[in-house]
């Protein structure tokens, strides 16, 4: 569960959060449903795998919850943006409860991050249906894909204007190049981006060229327009020029817009890469200090056993001489403490296991003093009556008896 209490400091800005995160605007976020504890999850799941027959227990590093998010295009996202605080909640609240239902499972935390770069709400599903099976087998292919129609459909109805993408085959279907439809991961944009930047950059340079070389020839045919028009005197042949050169000036003119808007549109696009660059590094350094944080939580945690395991064969090896020293009757007691034959295994136990094992000799060596006590105190009895089975005047069926008491006390077990 150490991922889940991660990832949701990390959605609840618990601690020490990425740089990308503004934290001037931390207080916008909203909490649309608070999280239960992941324990009582837990047993939520082992409750309904037991309904459904499971015979294995469920492991310790299962997955307990899973995390969801809510994103949207460029395009989707400066209309989604333009709704209230409340409309957007009404559209992530609806779309969140339509995935728990389609995939048979329940909705456990919803909240909506206003702090970083784009709006966006991340969510929390029980990671098994209702019925005991895992989330993972549920959301295959085919479901992922009703998944997009089904969000296409509640945000379309809560926010008109946006609409689902094109699907994958009927891209191909299209024509479309079957490299430019697939999904790269974070690793390979980092890879192909800054090379298609550098083309796109690049591109853009030669539009900026053409666009000085148009406006110089644009200045130049101004010029000589200009100059035609001040001549006081045109001929058939000057009208002519004229003509023609104010004719190339509109084009030019025509051509000097349609190059200045590629550019524009070329700097658009080199600052939506760029920026989608920068919100894929702040999300992998974010994965990263998650995995980093699990990481040396199990380390410690690692650790701790090892120290306790460690102790543990520490008292059982004290438990073990001891209980042979007791046996053997090499414990003793000199002024006051006591003593054993080799006292290295006891000095090694924990300090609770020390005294509960002193307090057991000591309880074991009373107990002998106080037996050889009473036996003392049976030999003098028995030294009494001794001497009185000599007596003259004891009859004989009497002297019988105690004879066999004695001989039955020398007879039984020694101490």
């Amino acid at each position: 569960m150490s991922r889940a209490y991660g990832q949701r400091r990390h959605d609840f800005r618990k601690g020490v959060q990425p740089n990308y995160v503004q934290g001037e605007r931390t207080h916008l976020n909203r909490v649309l449903l608070q999280p239960r504890p992941l324990p009582l999850i837990r047993e939520e799941i082992e409750t309904v795998r037991r309904e459904r027959g499971a015979q294995r227990a469920l492991k310790s590093n299962a997955g307990i919850v899973t995390a969801g998010i809510i994103t949207f295009g460029q395009e989707a996202a400066l209309l989604f943006e333009a709704l209230s605080p409340d409309a957007q909640d009404a559209a992530f609240q609806s779309l969140a409860r339509a995935v728990a239902d389609r995939l048979d499972t329940q909705l456990e935390a919803l909240l909506v991050h206003c702090d970083e770069v784009t709006l966006h709400a991340h969510f929390e599903l029980r990671a098994y249906s209702k019925t005991g099976i895992p989330v993972s087998k549920i959301a295959l292919a085919g479901v992922m894909s009703e998944l997009q129609d089904l969000t296409a459909e509640i945000m379309g109805t809560h926010c008109p204007g946006i609409e689902r993408g094109t699907k994958k085959y009927d891209r191909l279907a299209a024509g479309a190049d079957y490299a430019a439809t697939l999904n790269r991961s974070v690793k390979q944009l980092h890879r192909d981006l800054p090379k298609e930047i550098a083309a796109k950059e690049a591109s853009l340079a030669e539009l900026s060229d053409e666009v000085m070389r148009l406006s110089i020839a644009l200045e130049k045919d101004k010029a000589r327009v200009a100059k035609l028009i001040a001549m006081a005197e045109r001929t058939a042949k000057e009208e002519k020029r004229l003509a023609t050169y104010t004719e190339r000036l509109k084009k030019r003119v025509v051509a000097l817009k349609v190059a200045e808007k590629a550019v524009q549109e070329g700097e658009a696009r080199n600052q939506r890469r760029t920026d989608a660059i920068i919100q894929i590094q702040k999300e992998q350094d974010a994965r990263q200090s998650t995995q980093e944080a699990a990481d040396a939580l199990l380390l410690d945690r690692a650790a701790t056993l090892e120290t306790q395991e460690a102790q543990a064969r520490c008292d059982a090896a004290a438990l073990e001489a001891v209980t042979r020293e007791l046996a053997e009757n090499t414990v003793g007691h000199t002024d006051g403490r006591l003593t054993l034959q080799d006292p290295t295994p006891m000095l090694r136990a924990s300090l609770p296991m020390r005294k509960r094992l002193a307090q057991v000799m000591r309880q074991h060596l009373d107990l002998r003093a106080a037996l050889v006590d009473r036996m003392a105190f049976v030999d003098q009895l028995m030294t009494r009556v001794t001497r009185w089975l000599k007596r003259d005047d004891l009859p004989a069926d009497a002297r019988q008896e105690a004879e066999e008491i004695r001989q039955k006390r020398d007879e039984g077990p020694g101490f």
